[in-house]
């Protein structure tokens, strides 16, 4: 929604990562991804990451490339 959205944005709510309600993932995880990794991120490894933290293969992806969760 919308409205929600900025309530939260103005009121300087900022759920991200594990504090975030719907997050499937801990900073653990997201730290062990990227070690596992080793840097590489092709189809094949983020695939099999994926089904093994129940994420999808592009979400691991960008935890690689640091799209998202760059802040660890």
């Amino acid at each position: 929604n919308i409205n929600y959205g900025g309530r939260n944005a103005k009121s300087g709510a900022k759920h991200r990562g594990e504090k975030c309600y719907f997050a499937k993932l801990k900073e653990s995880d997201v730290l062990e991804i990227r070690e596992l990794a080793g840097g590489k991120h092709n189809k094949a490894l983020c695939q099999e990451l994926a089904k093994r933290f129940g994420v999808s293969a592009q979400n691991v992806r960008h935890i690689i490339v640091g799209d998202s969760w760059n802040w660890i």
